[in-house]
């Protein structure tokens, strides 16, 4: 095609200088070669030509166009009176500049061939096939050049559309490269709109992210963009946005110019970059969209379908990467939580292959065991455990590995491991088998099972004691109705008997059931069910009389010293109790010297946060006096100090003591409301240390000095000694369940005056209020058999009858029956009595008014 027009040219070049050549002749002088008869004028040849051509003239300035044939005319759009006269630059649109090669070829004043793109009047461009030839005048030189155009427009798209097609395949090839080996998903994203915008001769591109559960996007990645807009967050935009539309719509779509397209409203960001055109594309991580790719241009139609599937080619690449990426990053996290919970994890956990040998080990392992992590690795796991354990391990291996059946794969098991230092430490070991490529390995973890053992034997010990109080409480309130029984005979036998040494004998029985009742009122204590009378008592005070008479008591190779600390807070507590609990406690560090020692009481205040732990105990967050009674006796063995607050248990030799003394303290302490220590090292000595809850602040009471010494048991009543007589017709209702007890009560109350009724049981006792009465006094036992117990059968018959007046007695202890403030006297009657002291309580009991205190 080429050659054709080449010689087109250079046949209309001949023609046009020959017709030159007989016009110049004409004009300068005859002709030197006539016309060939019947010839067609060059005119006629240039109009007939199948091609466009032009005519340019050297010697005029700005070269104008002085022919242009129809062809020309067809092809630009323009009339010839627009073409005539104008240098041909203006074809070129907003150039209008030669190329340089051009320039060069006219200079020279030889041909030029060549492509450059010119514009028709209507603004569309189309590609020349561009050929200038010049036209010498007869002197030789170059007066006009011809200028030949082929619209080759066609054939430059075809070769444009092949050199992108290449260029794009490259660049998605290089593209999914660097969704392989870009690691960063930041850089992998500008390294592929950097690409895309070199393939498309773009300015602008960008990766626009949708926040997920919000309706915010966020441009990720760009280029081409204002400083200040890639990676900032900005509010949904409105649904007539290209964003919105392809994200909600899941499509692509294309802009061929935002100004005209009625789909979208004001664009603020498009304003302000000047953007014309653009593609969205909705980017898919997996089967979840994740935002978008957008190209964008200033160039209204500036993207062919060509370039929209390119675009689209590069999402479907970048949404794979993106959710490759994805899965990287949270396979990087699950291993990061994994490694920081096993790092963090206060267990032992090991890996071990198939020999034996351990690949790993978290800090779990120095904690329990001994040994740094990294000087495991390589060892066989035999070095954590016992021989024994080591032995049975081998064989369990073996075991598993030859296809038995697993013995503690996927089991878990109590077992000793060999702590670095030697010892061995209890744990709970269970195995898991994974496959690591292809490998097989094996998961312990071991869980130090130490201080879930103490607390368990703590948890025993503690309900041992709790089902030894129930049960020394039981025994005890039985206890005392026996003694009741038998103090009330012996009391009466002992005033109607005359013979000497028949009232010896009953004195001394007598002293031997008030001995009893002390012991019923220890077994009390501990069950934690004895009287108490607490009060605000100066602790400081009552330690410092208490070491004047340990001084006195003691002999003088025992050395005791007290120190009180400063500003020692007071507690509420029963004082007199208080001091036997040290006295005990005093007695027990003396017996613990029998060559002699020191003996210090010391006190301090403590301070409990939540959670503080008080030996195996954890005392409610508060304020709390201690007081430590030390000794530099024997020291208790582990065993002794575990069963010291037992009843009846003890070191002393048969018939040397009760066993009594510090289950005693252990109840009263804890009936305070507080707690116990014992810490003791064999050959050195004991610290018991009692803690008490500190007294809420004081108002105007002051804090009793607390030096009472504990109570004694009765004296032997003094026969002669008449009680005061009761007012004629004095009723009592009497309720108790024990017959032996209400018929040796009721001879006592009938022998001193009063009319008395008795009555087995609560509803009894109701039938005969309502049946029998009145009567002046209910005189009941608290803990009776069936659904209503004394306290029951108060409430009832005080809500019936509001001034009957109510005394209880038990063989228990049980103040708290009435409202009203701590200090108020409670009518309760501890078994077993005396007929003087049933005496005195009824006088009192019938003195009281019963309208001043509700009941519950």
């Amino acid at each position: 095609m080429t050659e054709a027009i080449a010689c087109v040219v250079l046949l209309l070049t001949a023609g046009l200088a020959l017709a030159a050549g007989i016009r110049l002749g004409r004009r300068r002088g005859p002709a030197r070669h006539s016309e060939p008869e019947g010839m067609p004028d060059a005119a006629g040849i240039l109009a007939a030509a199948p091609v466009s051509v032009m005519v340019t003239d050297l010697r005029q300035d700005d070269m104008p166009i002085v022919y242009a044939n129809e062809r020309l005319v067809e092809l630009t759009g323009y009339p010839a009176s627009q073409i005539l006269g104008r240098n041909p630059r203006f074809l070129q649109g907003p150039r209008r500049e030669p190329g340089s090669d051009i320039r060069l070829a006219l200079s020279e004043g030889r041909s030029y061939q060549g492509r450059i793109r010119n514009y028709r009047e209507d603004g569309t461009p189309f590609w020349n096939a561009l050929h200038l030839a010049p036209l010498r005048a007869n002197d030789g030189s170059v007066s006009h050049y011809v200028g030949v155009q082929t619209d080759i427009t066609t054939q430059v798209e075809t070769e444009r559309r092949l050199r992108d097609g290449q260029r794009q395949q490259y660049a998605l090839a290089t593209i999914a490269q660097l969704s392989i080996e870009t690691e960063a998903l930041d850089t992998l994203l500008n390294e592929t709109l950097a690409m895309l915008t070199r393939v498309l001769d773009l300015k602008l591109a960008g990766v626009i992210e949708h926040l997920a559960d919000t309706d915010t996007f966020r441009l990720r990645a760009g280029i081409g963009w204002q400083e200040g807009v890639v990676g900032r967050a900005t509010a949904r935009p409105g649904r007539n946005s290209p964003e919105v539309m392809a994200f909600e719509d899941r499509q692509t779509i294309l802009v061929h110019d935002i100004r005209s397209d009625d789909r979208f409203g004001t664009q603020p960001v498009y304003e302000r970059h000047g953007i014309r055109s653009s593609v969205m594309t909705v980017l898919w991580a997996g089967n979840q969209p994740w935002g978008l790719l957008g190209t964008l241009s200033v160039e209204p139609n500036r993207f062919r379908q060509e370039d929209v599937e390119f675009v689209q080619a590069t999402a479907v690449l970048l949404g794979h990467a993106i959710a490759r990426h994805q899965h990287v990053s949270e396979i990087a996290h699950q291993r990061t939580l994994l490694d920081a919970i096993i790092s963090s994890s206060i267990d032992a956990i090991i890996t071990i292959d198939e020999t034996g040998i351990i690949t790993s080990a978290n800090p779990g392992v120095q904690t329990m065991l001994g040994h740094a992590p990294g000087d495991l690795i390589g060892h066989g796991v035999s070095m954590l455990m016992p021989e024994a354990h080591a032995i049975r391990h081998h064989d369990y291996l073996s075991h598993f590995l030859s296809g038995g059946p697993p013995r503690v794969i996927g089991i878990g098991r109590e077992l000793q491991a060999l702590h670095r230092q030697g010892h061995e430490v209890p744990v709970d070991l269970s195995v898991a088998e994974i496959m690591v490529e292809g490998r097989r390995l094996f998961v312990g973890t071991l869980r130090d099972l130490t201080q879930r053992q103490a607390m368990q034997a703590q948890l025993f010990q503690a309900q041992k004691m709790e089902a030894i109080g129930q049960l020394t409480g039981g025994v005890a309130h039985d206890f005392n109705n026996l003694l009741t029984v038998i103090v009330s005979n012996l009391s009466s036998l002992l005033e109607h008997s005359d013979d000497p040494e028949a009232r010896q004998w009953v004195e001394e029985t007598l002293s031997a059931a008030h001995r009893g009742s002390t012991l019923t009122q220890r077994l009390l204590a501990f069950s934690r069910q004895q009287p108490l009378a607490p009060q605000r008592v100066d602790v400081a005070n009552l330690i410092q009389g208490l070491e004047r008479l340990l001084e006195r008591t003691f002999a003088e190779h025992y050395e005791v010293s007290v120190t009180a600390a400063e500003n020692l807070w007071t507690c509420t507590v029963d004082p007199g109790h208080l001091e036997a609990a040290l006295l005990n406690l005093a007695v027990n560090a003396r017996d613990a010297m029998p060559d002699g020692g020191s003996i210090r009481i010391e006190t301090a205040n403590l301070e409990f946060g939540s959670g503080q732990r008080f030996g195996s105990e954890t005392p409610d967050p508060g304020d709390y006096v201690a007081i430590t009674v030390i000794d530099s006796g024997t020291g208790m063995t582990d065993e002794v100090m575990i069963n010291a607050f037992e009843p009846f248990f003890t070191t002393k030799a048969f018939g040397q003591g009760s066993g009594l003394g510090l289950s005693m303290v252990f109840g009263f302490v804890k009936q305070s409301g507080g707690h116990v220590r014992i810490e003791s090292e064999l050959g050195v000595g004991t610290r018991v240390t009692l803690l008490l809850p500190r007294a809420e602040p004081a108002t105007t009471e002051h804090a009793a000095p607390g030096a009472a010494p504990v109570a004694v048991p009765e004296p032997v009543p003094n026969p002669d000694e008449q009680p005061e007589k009761p007012l004629p017709g004095t009723r009592i209702l009497m309720v108790e369940d024990d017959p032996l007890v209400g018929s040796s009560t009721r001879r006592m109350l009938e022998r001193a005056g009063y009319d008395v009724t008795l009555a087995a049981d609560g509803q009894s006792a109701l039938d005969l209020l309502e049946e029998a009465g009145p009567f002046d006094l209910l005189f009941t036992d608290v803990v009776m058999p069936g659904s209503m117990n004394g306290r029951d059968l108060a409430h009832r018959a005080r809500g019936r009858w509001p001034l009957l007046k109510i005394l209880f007695t038990s063989g228990y202890t049980d103040t708290d029956l009435f409202d009203g403030e701590p200090s108020t006297p409670v009518h309760f009657l501890q078994k077993p009595y005396s007929r003087e002291v049933l005496a005195r309580t009824i006088r009192e009991a019938l003195a009281h008014d019963a309208g001043n205190r509700p009941l519950r």
